[in-house]
């Protein structure tokens, strides 16, 4: 075994041992109990902090939690690089789902394709993805139409799917307390 070798064989070994057992949710609920308002994300002119980071987490979780998602489900996410990605995949992970993120630069079949092999029971879907959304839904499974969400950070000239959801104004109403899914059950 040559020095790399073992070098990269101790580097997995010990991500092994010290991610244990650990989630997204886990170690973002940590994180904001250690590091509060300390900056972790910044976005544009906008800087999140750890706690405020967990808070919007939570806020999804508890929103997908309301409208049927949990352990296993899996959610189609289609969203450009952005907070909101983010927030939405630690979000789902607290709850136990699994989180499909499809490549928003993917067109025509090669998207379609993705969705297909996802095989979501939920897709979100960001603003500035509905064209290319748009495009392959009539040939995506009827079921999935009605569980299309949209969230709006930018607004778009596209219109959003008849029978979707807005998303944000979902998450307006929806709690940011603590989400225990991943703690319950032996996990952090």
């Amino acid at each position: 075994m040559g020095k790399w070798d073992y070098y990269r064989f101790v580097a997995r070994y010990l991500g092994l041992v010290l991610f244990k057992n650990k989630t997204l949710g886990g170690v973002a609920e940590r994180a904001a109990e250690e590091r509060g308002d300390d900056p972790f994300l910044l976005f544009e002119d906008e800087t999140i902090g750890f706690a405020a980071f967990n808070r919007l987490a939570n806020r999804r979780a508890n929103l997908f939690a309301g409208h049927g998602i949990g352990k296993g489900d899996v959610v189609a996410l289609l969203m450009e690089n952005r907070p909101e990605f983010l927030t939405t995949l630690v979000g789902l992970g607290k709850l136990g789902a699994v989180t499909a993120a499809i490549n928003y630069n993917l067109r025509g079949q090669a998207l379609l394709n993705s969705f297909k092999i996802a095989g979501a029971r939920k897709v979100i879907v960001g603003a500035e993805c509905l064209e290319s959304f748009r495009e392959i839904l009539p040939q995506i499974d009827p079921e999935l139409a009605g569980e299309v969400y949209v969230d709006r950070r930018w607004e778009s000239d596209h219109r959003p799917p008849d029978q979707s959801h807005d998303l944000n104004g979902l998450l307006a109403s929806a709690s940011d307390a603590k989400v225990t899914w991943g703690l319950e059950r032996g996990m952090e």
